[in-house]
């Protein structure tokens, strides 16, 4: 489950790019059955344990300003098309990659970065195939399918 989620829209194409919301699940989330209650280490944000992205422009997002806690499942969510890919994709892998020395290029516009001297090394895991079998996929070999399977077949929540 997330813990803290940013919100790309309200639309999609030239009525998306916007930031829609961003925080903590609890603040945006409510659920009308019960949860499943994950084992969480809680810790308290505090400014240095976010990255702050300013400025952002790529593609249809609007200069806009992102504030990623860090030590957290963040999750992008939005309509198709609303900018999930351009802020993560295009922008923020790129920023981190060329802080890093992995630079690919392909950076994303935006003003600034900060908040990236705890970060050592960064991985980019897509949905691309592995393999030739367009179903080898990241989630495939790492298990991940399974446990969202189960989840939903009820194995892991009470209703």
């Amino acid at each position: 489950m997330a813990h803290y989620l940013i919100e790309i829209g309200p639309g999609a194409g030239k009525y998306g790019g916007q930031l829609v919301s961003a925080g903590m699940v609890e603040q945006h989330v409510t659920y009308d059955i019960k949860d499943y209650e994950y084992p969480v280490r809680s810790s308290v944000i505090e400014d240095k344990e976010k990255i702050l992205l300013k400025g952002v422009r790529t593609n249809n997002l609007k200069n806009i300003d992102v504030s990623i806690p860090l030590n957290k499942l963040v999750c992008v969510i939005g309509v198709s098309g609303s900018g999930k890919s351009s802020l993560v994709s295009k922008t923020l892998y790129p920023a981190i990659a060329k802080v890093l020395g992995k630079g690919t290029g392909d950076d994303g516009e935006y003003d600034c970065i900060l908040g990236l001297e705890g970060i050592s090394d960064i991985y980019y895991v897509n949905q691309k195939a592995i393999g030739k079998n367009s179903r080898s996929t990241p989630g495939t070999y790492t298990g991940v399918f399974e446990l969202i399977r189960d989840f939903y077949a009820g194995s892991l929540c009470t209703l």
